[in-house]
């Protein structure tokens, strides 16, 4: 974070899907189409972005509630081996982990 490798987006909470109180693996939402996800604090501890649930206490709680997300763009990760013709990526997505978070309460 010191030397500004994070990623600022500001706008309203869309296509959010809450985690079930009895669970599934991941809350996903997006803000201006960047996506979003987090699992419960709960299951996951030990991490040192931002991974509450709705329903273990987080602010975000409803579509259209005023955000401003300070994150980390993650890449797939890859693994290239000289012998191999291509390289082999691990996920298809980037995963945006949340680092600071804003939520307008009004």
């Amino acid at each position: 974070m010191k030397n500004g490798t994070y990623k600022i987006v500001e706008g309203e909470v869309s296509n959010l899907k809450p985690m079930p109180k009895n669970g599934h693996i991941r809350e996903e939402f997006s803000v201006k189409n960047i996506h979003f996800s987090a699992i419960s604090l709960k299951d996951n501890k030990y991490t040192m972005f931002f991974n509450m649930t709705k329903y273990y206490g987080s602010p975000i709680q409803k579509n259209g509630q005023k955000v401003k997300i300070y994150y980390l763009e993650s890449k797939p990760e890859k693994l290239c081996f000289p012998l191999l013709p291509r390289c082999i990526e691990f996920g298809d997505e980037t995963v945006n982990k949340i680092i600071k978070l804003w939520v307008d309460t009004n």
